[in-house]
């Protein structure tokens, strides 16, 4: 290469090499082992996520028949909390009964305990936990009114109250699924509106 310096003097430098480096190719065998490596990430991920769909399918499924068991509990109490007032009778005296039952604390908070159900499940439960403050508002206004309890309008309300809650039991029932359901020993699932009810007023 031809170059001048200051004073005009032309001389000759080598010319500027440029050197590339190059790899050696991969061997085929690399290759199909990181493909290999990579399928297996692919298909222990795949396990992984399935594993971890089972396990919640598998708690939620849980939690939904402690729900369903827990609202059977509940009811069969309100019926055998009904059933206190089964001698009721125009003129009669005081009823016995608890106004902090248990069941009547669990469908105060139906929408957190039942949650796991439908919805359509939940909404009855709290028609049925309206229901049951009823009755017992019904219960509390007779034995506070016991000499004047001669015309029957109020054990008409106390008897409708508790059929009342049966009817939204039976609506929240039908909402589980069959597995879900109770079954009597004749075959037949609980009808609550008429174990809720006064014995005159079941057909």
């Amino acid at each position: 290469m031809q170059v001048s310096d200051l004073w005009g003097h032309a001389f000759t430098t080598p010319a500027d090499t440029i050197y590339v480096a190059t790899g050696s190719p991969m061997p085929a065998y690399v290759g199909l082992l990181l493909a290999g490596l990579t399928l297996a990430a692919i298909v222990w991920q795949a396990v992984i996520y399935s594993r971890q769909a089972t396990l919640m399918k598998t708690a939620q499924d849980e939690r939904v028949r402690a729900a369903a068991s827990t609202l059977y509990r509940a009811a069969y109490d309100l019926v055998d909390e009904f059933r206190k007032a089964d001698g009721i009778a125009v003129g009669g005296g005081a009823l016995p009964v608890n106004f902090e039952t248990h069941p009547r604390q669990l469908m105060r908070t139906a929408g957190q305990i039942f949650a796991p159900l439908s919805n359509q499940a939940v909404a009855a439960v709290n028609q049925a936990a309206r229901g049951v403050d009823v009755y017992f508002e019904q219960v509390a206004a007779w034995n506070a009114h016991i000499p004047e309890n001669r015309d029957g309008v109020r054990l008409r309300s106390i008897n409708l109250a508790r059929r009342n809650v049966g009817v939204e039991l039976d609506r929240a029932q039908d909402q589980l699924t069959a597995e879900l359901r109770a079954v009597s020993p004749t075959g037949h699932q609980p009808l609550f509106r008429e174990l809720c009810a006064h014995p005159s007023d079941r057909v």
